[in-house]
């Protein structure tokens, strides 16, 4: 499992990777919302994008459930 401590953003705290699936800790919520990636090593590698160019992770999240490059397992 690869997680990623995210700094600097108001929405998302952490973001894990495990078998797939990732997991997005929200900084107004203890619990994590698990999602199934498409692709999970495109999407890892463009978060990683996402975070080198300090651009918004939440955007970058909501962005990618709303393409269908995220489904929620989970709620």
């Amino acid at each position: 499992m690869n997680i990623m401590q995210i700094t600097g953003s108001s929405a998302i705290a952490a973001i894990s990777f495990n078998e797939g699936n990732v997991d997005v800790q929200y900084t107004s919520n203890d619990r994590p919302y698990t999602y199934v990636a498409k692709n999970p090593s495109k999407f890892e590698s463009d978060l990683q994008g996402v975070l080198d160019s300090k651009e918004s992770i939440g955007r970058f999240v909501a962005n990618s459930s709303k393409s269908g490059e995220l489904s929620l397992l989970t709620a």
